[in-house]
């Protein structure tokens, strides 16, 4: 592969904040010129359209997801992180390995599981509604949605909220953590160089986490609660061996964070931002609360919580007339992919009656498909309704507009102010 003969998109950085704060303008320019393009910085291919990301998604053997992991610890800290440090993590693995460990997690979020978790949202919605009420302002991002879906994965999980913080900043040290592997360089793992002071410092804190989140796993395999991770070690094959193992529950219990702490934080704040932006759609879902869900499609279609996902080619494969090496990394764009307007007429456009809504792939497609959108979905309604209830009148604050930290795969929005007329 020559490099210097490749598409490649002029000028594009995805590490800059003009590519983060314009991301609709970028997918466009992406879909129309460059649906297929390599990027030279990272020695890797992004995919744009939406039939080329979903199919990628739906063909594991071709498009692996064995395509990332964690940079390895420093050689001092190594032993310390035997649960942690490890290619088995759910996001990185293929069938058959992948399905022997997902089932259970997925059958364990499936809505049937989920009943009553819409007033645990709730409960926690208020109380931290009452912190702020009164002020006629908050940051909602950090005020109230980062809260809130950390509060419920902890209490979902069994861990005491005491430890919630240090949970939270686990979980940002362990994704920081993940990186694709690049088959040219020697070590296969590096993507973005991370400061060794800084690869040192989330390790350090993951040797806390492995310590921490072991002595919670092995009591709870002792004494079971009415938990998630309870239910997982309960689990057993027919040889009576464990399905899910010690190690890999303390695994479950620092991803289940990392994947559904920000991710549906993101999607609650998006959702109130185009609800206050949009012309008439607050009136149209107060009159109409059954609309809330297909709001929140909406949302997830328009600005995702999940930029892209990392695949790895298994085989020559071709895409967009270019052939793609085997071993090749692959960047699916899925931000571009559900602005696609082949796909979505008016991409731009906030609309609550798309017909074919169901195509957005904000929480992927196929095997991989985000095991929590259905806890994400009700969070994000739970939520909506409690915060319109007791605050009415929230608006944006005055010179308002979104912007975003620069971020591979994720969508980190920095803030939403928000202010209202005190009573």
């Amino acid at each position: 592969m020559n490099p210097q003969t490749l598409p490649v998109f002029p000028d594009l950085d995805i590490f800059s904040p003009e590519y983060a704060c314009n991301r609709e303008k970028y997918a466009a320019r992406a879909l129309r010129d460059y649906p297929l393009h390599f990027y030279k910085p990272l020695n890797l291919w992004i995919v744009s359209k939406h039939k080329d990301v979903r199919s990628a998604l739906f063909t594991p053997q071709v498009f692996s997801s064995v395509a990332f992991g964690l940079l390895p610890p420093p050689d001092d800290i190594a032993p310390r992180v035997p649960d942690l440090y490890t290619d088995v993590h759910l996001p990185s693995m293929d069938p058959p390995e992948h399905t022997k460990l997902r089932v259970p997690v997925q059958q364990a979020l499936l809505p049937g599981r989920l009943v009553g978790k819409d007033e645990v949202v709730r409960r926690i919605a208020n109380e931290l509604i009452d912190t702020f009420i009164d002020k006629g302002e908050c940051d909602l991002l950090h005020d109230f949605s980062y809260k809130l879906a950390l509060y419920l994965i902890v209490d979902m999980l069994g861990l005491p909220k005491e430890r919630a913080e240090d949970y939270h900043r686990w979980s940002n040290c362990f994704f920081q953590l993940f990186t694709p592997k690049v088959p040219e360089r020697a070590d296969a793992r590096f993507f973005v160089p991370m400061p060794e002071e800084v690869l040192r410092q989330n390790w350090e804190d993951l040797a806390e986490a492995n310590d921490y989140l072991r002595e919670v796993v092995e009591n709870l395999d002792r004494n079971p609660g009415n938990n998630m991770l309870s239910n997982l070690l309960q689990l057993r094959e027919p040889d009576g061996s464990r399905t899910i193992t010690i190690s890999a529950n303390v695994r479950n219990a620092l991803e289940f964070g990392a994947a559904g702490h920000d991710t549906t934080a993101t999607l609650i704040a998006h959702l109130t931002y185009f609800v206050l932006t949009t012309p008439d759609l607050k009136d149209t879902l107060t009159e109409d609360p059954s609309l809330i869900p297909a709001a929140i499609s909406e949302t997830l279609r328009r600005r995702g919580s999940v930029d892209g996902l990392f695949r790895r080619t298994l085989s020559d494969v071709e895409l967009c007339g270019q052939k793609i090496e085997s071993g090749s990394i692959v960047y699916l764009d899925l931000t571009a992919a559900n602005l696609d307007p082949d796909v979505f007429p008016e991409p731009e456009t906030f609309r609550l009656n798309r017909d074919n809504i169901k195509e957005m792939v904000s929480f992927g497609y196929g095997r991989h498909v985000c095991a929590g959108q259905y806890l994400s979905r009700i969070e994000a309604k739970a939520a909506y309704e409690e915060l319109m209830r007791r605050i009415p009148n929230m608006r944006l604050a005055d010179g308002f507009k979104l912007e975003y930290m620069p971020s591979v795969a994720t969508t980190v929005l920095k803030g939403l102010p928000l202010v209202w007329d005190k009573n």
